[in-house]
C-alpha cells in the first residue's frame, strides 16, 4: 500500500509556513489507522527539529484521507 503524509510546518513569529508531502510506498496493507497515526507522529517528530507546530494529513494512494491532526 502507498500512503502520503502532507504536512505544514507552522513558522515562528515572522517566518512563513512551509508545506511538504512525503510518500511511503511499501506500507503493510494490514496496518490499522492507529498504526498509521503513530507512524506519522514518529516521522514528523524526526522532521521537527525546532519544536514547531506541524499540521498534517495522511492519505491513501487514491487521495482518500485517513486522518488529520497536529503535533508539537
Amino acid at each position: 500500500m502507498k500512503i502520503k503524509i502532507k504536512f505544514e510546518i507552522k513558522g515562528n513569529e515572522g517566518s512563513a509556513n512551509k508545506t511538504y508531502t512525503k510518500t511511503f510506498i511499501q506500507v503493510n496493507e494490514k496496518s490499522t489507522n492507529d498504526n498509521l497515526m503513530k507512524f506519522a507522529a514518529a516521522y514528523l517528530s524526526l522532521v521537527n527539529g525546532k519544536d514547531n507546530k506541524i499540521a498534517y494529513s495522511i492519505y491513501k494512494a487514491n487521495e482518500e484521507e485517513i486522518y488529520s491532526g497536529s503535533v508539537n
